[in-house]
């Protein structure tokens, strides 16, 4: 009776979410939701393609239905038996191609690299300005160690957490033969032009000394964690690009000692990433996931009340495929 109860409720939801989006998409013209293979590499040829933003990539194909079937127990855009975890991807995957659909097709809110922003961390415009009011914050000022994302939208967090702190914490995921956590003193800065090129991701590897999350005496306890977001829901539920590397490396971090569930997680965002609980309920939350405390944008900051509960485990060994542990090099230091 309960499971029947709970297959209604999740079928409920998932013909919400669609009637949202087809608003949406008669408000911003038609896309097509498939399930992208992000993990992927463009070959140089079409990714100088894609760079042209042709609307047609997005057009829904005139011939396809547009009916929602919800009582046969399958979702209308997915073609897996309605079960909790199939309902929890599909509303995941239908956020995060709604806020890349609509910023990439809104210039005003992105900057112009890197495009498109499909399977990306949104670079958006006025990010110093959501830097700036995180600084302000009771939380930043008693923090000593900040540890802070790679992503491109986090760069001017990076260059004020090194003006305001002694210390900054960031991540270098996209080289193999380094480990994805660096430290930056910085006292090692000299001037302005030294700040803003130890904020890059070059900059990390100039200035940064790397550090082996074998060794767990040399990982200091880390009192805010930064992450950029695709989307975040005010209740706490946050969206990265899918890959799940973020949970990851809090994992590795848990499992150093260098995060617990009284870590402050913040992300910095735009306004227009931020959605409601009608789009991304607390629901859609698995345990692993890691949820913010704090969202900050250009023109506010949420504090998520009540909190999410935060990921109180290390590395789930399920969980991990194999592209995860050979482009993660902290991932050989455990035993699998």
């Amino acid at each position: 009776m309960a499971q029947s109860k709970n297959s209604e409720i999740l079928s409920k939801k998932l013909h919400q979410i669609d009637s949202n989006f087809e608003d949406f998409v008669n408000a911003y013209g038609s896309i097509t939701i498939e399930e992208k293979k992000i993990k992927e590499t463009k070959a140089p040829s079409s990714r100088s393609k894609s760079r042209k933003r042709n609307g047609s990539k997005f057009r829904r194909p005139r011939n396809e239905t547009q009916e929602n079937d919800t009582s046969s127990g399958k979702s209308p855009r997915c073609s897996k038996e309605l079960n909790e975890s199939d309902s929890k991807e599909c509303i995941k995957n239908w956020t995060r191609e709604w806020i890349w659909y609509f910023m990439e097709n809104n210039d005003s809110s992105l900057y112009i690299f890197p495009r498109p922003i499909l399977g990306k961390i949104p670079n958006f415009l006025y990010s110093k300005d959501a830097a700036r009011l995180l600084t302000r914050l009771k939380e930043f000022k008693d923090a000593s160690i900040i540890k802070v994302d790679s992503s491109m939208s986090l760069m001017p967090l990076r260059e004020l957490v090194l003006q305001n702190k002694e210390f900054l914490y960031s991540n270098v995921r996209n080289l193999v033969r380094r480990d994805f956590l660096y430290c930056i003193n910085s006292i090692d800065l000299k001037n302005k032009r030294d700040f803003a090129i130890a904020s890059t991701k070059k900059g990390l590897i100039t200035y940064g000394k790397p550090i082996r999350i074998g060794l767990k005496s040399l990982i200091r306890k880390i009192d805010i964690f930064v992450v950029g977001s695709v989307a975040v829901c005010r209740n706490g539920v946050r969206l990265g690009t899918g890959k799940g590397i973020i949970d990851i490396e809090w994992g590795i971090l848990y499992d150093a000692g260098a995060v617990d569930e009284k870590t402050i997680v913040v992300t910095v965002v735009a306004d227009d990433q931020v959605v409601g609980d009608d789009v991304l309920p607390s629901w859609v939350q698995n345990e692993h996931d890691l949820p913010v405390d704090i969202i900050i944008t250009p023109t506010k900051v949420l504090k998520v009340v009540p909190k999410l509960k935060k990921p109180c485990c290390g590395i789930l060994v399920n969980l991990l495929t194999d592209e995860m542990k050979e482009t993660i090099p902290s991932l050989k230091f455990y035993d699998f």
